[in-house]
């Protein structure tokens, strides 16, 4: 299992790689997800503020006020965030790879965003009671 340190102002995040089980520093909150996509790395993360995207220093507040676009072309996705009618992020990157195929999954536990994070953060950014549910402190 991987796990992950955000400095959220300079944007590098620390990863550890543990078999079994994360062994957490006591006072260190379990707040946020992230994922590889490509070489970079995304995380998504909920402070007393609210809920955050963040891509290097990048730091984007995920509310109302943000919209983001999610289009899959053959096996391309691309992936951006707007924000006071700026576009702050475009990520286009190769279709993931899914472990399991939802539409074979006999259980409805499977999504596609279960494979693609970025997918994942678009849906939760179009959804306000999942936006508000989402790693609830």
């Amino acid at each position: 299992m991987e796990t992950a340190i955000l400095d959220v102002p300079t944007g590098e995040i620390s990863i550890r790689r543990e078999s079994g089980m994360p062994r957490f520093r006591q006072g260190l909150p379990i707040d946020g997800l992230f994922s590889r996509v490509e070489d970079d790395i995304y995380s998504l993360y909920r402070t007393v503020d609210g809920l955050y995207f963040q891509h290097g220093k990048e730091r984007i507040p995920i509310d109302e006020q943000t919209k983001t676009r999610f289009a899959v072309k053959e096996s391309i996705h691309e992936f951006s965030i707007e924000r006071d009618g700026e576009v702050r992020i475009t990520v286009t990157y190769p279709k993931p790879s899914l472990v399991v195929d939802p539409s074979l999954d006999p259980t409805p536990f499977v999504s596609y965003e279960d494979f693609d994070f970025l997918h994942l953060v678009h849906r939760l950014a179009n959804d306000p009671d999942r936006r508000e549910r989402i790693l609830s402190l």
